[in-house]
């Protein structure tokens, strides 16, 4: 079952379990709200394509903490593997897989040009390392629990790792990196 599908059908159980169980208009959440908002837009209308991140996000939540990585300080094999899971969690979060590569690449080109000179010339390097590490988490997740716990991430890893289309959304986000360095 596909991701759309099933997060139509959880805000659908949303909206039922509110109506079901009579919650007035002053006891509904907000998010209840937006949720039924969208419930009754999805219903409206067909299911499009997942929409692409947009510059700003892809800016502050992959090549902020991608730079914010220091590789060579105390506790840097930790702070690595946090920040693959950040990285992973983006991917995850904007359903990379489906994005409309095309544009994923114009906005994050679009983001790479806001940083400033310094930072774009420590991004490769730091790129390869966190991506060595996100390489390594999907292939070996199983065996790097310690390197989590550590961390602190192994729960978030644990459900970041199962997730059907990570490994595709993580390629997705790699192969439009990787057009930064063909400029």
């Amino acid at each position: 079952m596909g991701m759309k599908k099933i997060l139509l059908i959880a805000i659908t159980i949303v909206f039922l379990a509110a109506t079901v169980f009579g919650m007035g208009k002053a006891e509904k959440s907000s998010g209840l709200q937006a949720a039924e908002q969208t419930a009754a837009t999805s219903t409206a209308e067909p299911i499009q394509s997942a929409a692409v991140v947009d510059a700003e996000t892809i800016r502050t939540d992959y090549l902020d903490v991608v730079n914010a990585y220091q590789p060579g300080t105390a506790g840097s094999s930790l702070k690595r593997a946090v920040a693959a899971m950040r990285v992973l969690d983006f991917c995850n979060t904007h359903h990379l897989a489906d994005a409309d590569r095309e544009k994923l690449k114009e906005n994050l080109i679009t983001a790479w040009n806001t940083l400033q000179e310094t930072e774009k010339g420590l991004f490769p390097e730091l790129f390869t390392s966190v991506s060595e590490q996100i390489d390594e988490d999907l292939v070996n997740g199983a065996l790097l629990t310690g390197l989590f716990e550590d961390a602190g991430i192994q729960k978030e890893m644990q459900r970041l790792l199962a997730q059907n289309d990570i490994e595709a959304s993580w390629e997705a986000l790699k192969s439009c990196t990787q057009a930064i360095a063909e400029q």
